[in-house]
Parts: C-alpha cells; sequence; structure tokens
C-alpha cells in the first residue's frame, strides 16, 4: 500500500512538463521493483507455492501441525512454514517412506533339537534378534508359514506325543489356541490355515484335514478319509486335494469344486503326491512326486493345468517343503540339492539361481515385492538364512551357532 500510496501523490501534483514526466517514470519503476521484491522473498506462502519448490521436507511437530521445510532451487533461502500453506505442494510431491524389512525365522540350539524358538531381527541385523513365540511349548520343534497377506504366521508345534498348530501375528502373540494337526497351506484370503491329522491323534478316523480360523473355529474339512494335502484356490474357492489308498502312500489327485463334486485330475503309480500348490490365478497347480521311500533321485517337482491337462515334471527336488509360486503366477521357486532354482512357467525354462559346491538348502520364501529371496543353507552342520536379491547377489544373514530355518521375510 506504501508503494502505491506514493505513485498516486506524484499523480495528483501533475506533471507539468517532461521533466516531471519523467521523474514519474523513475519513481514509478523503482517502487514496482521493490513491490515485486517484497512479494518474491518477503512472502512463505508465495515462496511455497512457487513453481521452483522442488523440496519439502518434514522437521517436526509444533502445536499438533507438522513443520515443513521449503527449498527453493533459485535461492539459498530457507524457511518454515504450517503444513496447510503447502497442501498443492504436498499432493505433487509425495515423500517415499521406506519401511524396514525385518526377518522371522526358527532357531535351535545344536544340542538340544528338540526345542525351537521363534526370533525376529532387523533384516541384515542379527543384533537386535529377539525371542517373539511367548508360549510355553518346551521341548517343542516349531514350523512357521506366512499368510498370504503377510500378517500371520501359522506356528505347528511337534514334540513326540503329538503335533498342534495357532495362528499368531507378526510379533508372536497367539490369536488362537493350539489344535491338533500340521499347518499344511493358508486359505487365499488369509483367514484360516488348513492343518493335516495324520490319523494317530486322539479320537482320529484316519487321514483327514481340518480348517483352523483366525477367529479360532476348528472344523472338519469333509474331504475323504486319507486325504494328506490339500490347497484352496484363489480364482473359484476349489480344493485341490491328495487323497492316499487305506494303509498306503499311493496317491491320487482330486479336486473338489464348491458345490462338492470331485474331479480325478491325476492318478498315481505306486507315487507319492504332496505339497500340492496353486498358482496365484488358480490356473496350475504345483505338486512334488516321489516314490514310496522317497528316493532323492525319485524326488521330482510337476506343474499340471487346474483342468487335468498338461502334466509336466519341472526337475529333481530337495523334498518336504512346498514349491513356492511368485505373486504374478509366472514363476516358481525351490530347491534341489546344494542350490536354489527357478522355473520360468510360460518360457519353460529351468535357471540355477545358485552356484553353491556343496551343502544344502531347502525352505524358500519371496519378498514382498518379489525382489528377493530368502532360504535356509546347510553345510558342514551349520544351517544359517541366506537371502539373494535380483541381481543374483547371495548374502549370509545370520551366523550364529544355532541351527536357522524357515525364514520368513516380512515388512
Amino acid at each position: 500500500m506504501y508503494c502505491w500510496g506514493m505513485v498516486y501523490m506524484v499523480q495528483m501534483n501533475g506533471m507539468k512538463n517532461l521533466k516531471t514526466e519523467t521523474l514519474f517514470v523513475a519513481i514509478t519503476s523503482i517502487f514496482l521493483i521493490i513491490f515485486i521484491l517484497d512479494i518474491t522473498f518477503g512472502n512463505p506462502q508465495a515462496k511455497a507455492m512457487d513453481s521452483d519448490v522442488t523440496e519439502i521436507v518434514e522437521l517436526g511437530i509444533d502445536n499438533n501441525e507438522k513443520i515443513l521445510e521449503v527449498e527453493n532451487m533459485n535461492s539459498d533461502v530457507s524457511v518454515e512454514i504450517k503444513d496447510e500453506d503447502v497442501t498443492e505442494a504436498l499432493a505433487e510431491k509425495e515423500i517415499p517412506i521406506e519401511k524396514e524389512s525385518s526377518l522371522i525365522y526358527v532357531s535351535e540350539l545344536v544340542n538340544n533339537f528338540g526345542h525351537s524358538v521363534i526370533n525376529k531381527e532387523s533384516m541384515g541385523d542379527s543384533s537386535d534378534a529377539v525371542t517373539i513365540d511367548k508360549d510355553n511349548f518346551d521341548n517343542y520343534r516349531k514350523f512357521i508359514y506366512l499368510s498370504p497377506n503377510r500378517e500371520l504366521i501359522a506356528v505347528t508345534v511337534s514334540s513326540e506325543e503329538k503335533t498342534e498348530t495357532y495362528i499368531a501375528d507378526l510379533e508372536g502373540n497367539m490369536i488362537t489356541d493350539v489344535k491338533p494337526g500340521y499347518a499344511i497351506s493358508w486359505l487365499p484370503d488369509s483367514t484360516g490355515v488348513l492343518l493335516f491329522l495324520s490319523g494317530f491323534e486322539e479320537n482320529a478316523r484316519g487321514r483327514q484335514i481340518y480348517y483352523l480360523n483366525v477367529n479360532g473355529k476348528y472344523y472338519d474339512s469333509k474331504l475323504p478319509i486319507g486325504v494328506a494335502n490339500a490347497d484352496v484356490s484363489s480364482k473359484d474357492k476349489s480344493i485341490v486335494y491328495t487323497l492316499t489308498k487305506t494303509g498306503t502312500d499311493d496317491s491320487t489327485i482330486y479336486i473338489r469344486d464348491t458345490k462338492g463334486k470331485d474331479k480325478l485330475l491325476l492318478e498315481g503309480d505306486k507315487n507319492i503326491f504332496a505339497w500340492v500348490r496353486f498358482s496365484p490365478n488358480g490356473d496350475k497347480i504345483a505338486f512334488l512326486k516321489s516314490d514310496f521311500a522317497i528316493n532323492e533321485e525319485k524326488s521330482e517337482i510337476w506343474v499340471i493345468n487346474s483342468d487335468g491337462s498338461g502334466a509336466e515334471r519341472i526337475s529333481g527336488v530337495n523334498w518336504n517343503y512346498p514349491p513356492v509360486w511368485s505373486s504374478d503366477g509366472a514363476k516358481i521357486i525351490f530347491t534341489k540339492g546344494a542350490n536354489l532354482w527357478k522355473y520360468d512357467v510360460n518360457q519353460k525354462a529351468l535357471i540355477s539361481l545358485t552356484n553353491f559346491g556343496d551343502g544344502f538348502v531347502e525352505q524358500t520364501n519371496y519378498s514382498r515385492d518379489g525382489n528377493e529371496i530368502v532360504f535356509s543353507r546347510e553345510i558342514n552342520g551349520s544351517r544359517q538364512i541366506w537371502s539373494i536379491d535380483e541381481m543374483g547377489e547371495a548374502e549370509q544373514l545370520t551366523h550364529d551357532e544355532q541351527l536357522k530355518s524357515y525364514p520368513l521375510l516380512v515388512d
């Protein structure tokens, strides 16, 4: 207002000659320059909305309001302003928040094979490892499986007398009671797990599959007696399962639709079929196949279409852990001998991800984004957790004397 008042006074005094007119133009120009400079450098709001604003950094909290620092590429000046003044700038430039990944795994002492604990630590930093299974399952072995939404774990605890399972959160807190059975797969919506009962449990009628839901409900799947393994499709909720003949491990693969109708997918010929796993879209099923003795040279991984067509052998495999699908269903990871392998389903290409000369690897799991894989590796009596990234770089993550297994990478 002061600037424009001076200009108005000059105009009212008249411009009687050329010198007066020249003086008027000069004064007007000076005050106009001052006004522009005042707007540009004296008003934080104008600065925040300037098109040259390129970085907004959160400094802290003041009176329950975020204080932000705004930096201008064309100036060394930096000011603090309230967050409501830069709403539009925040909308245009999101500040990424990097999540810290954690590693969860089972650990047991070399001289106490029957007692396991579940540990959790920051990815790549064993110094902050803590035991998270706050239960009283002493002298139990433990096996853990991550839910599809990556928010829960199914914990199977096994002793010489019995095998039971409960569901816990990622901090080890039990959200269900323990129930008879071994966890074999999660429901695709993460609302429960399928448990295998071997037939030796109290009141068992033979091999059965039960459901344990996150709300604690425990009930019979109604699959036939003799069922040994099962998985549920995310596509149509159909159930693929392996059925063994009474008193033997001779297996056949069936699929049951939501109306309870069973269809034969693959009949065994004195074979064991195990660890059936639907692909994420439900179109394919991966499974393990072996002879009754589960000889190493007879243990294989196969893929079949969910309609029963296109059964194909992929490779030999290390037994007793399910094949793991990538989130897009394009790849399967598994272990064979000393190394980690990947199968490209579309290209039908088999790729060795590691090149270890000795040892034994198993229990693979993807990170959420699929760019990293964790697994256990045993060599010279020591079993530790390793990872491999998308560039093919393998790294040992744990190093102490305890035996590690069943790694899960969570965030």
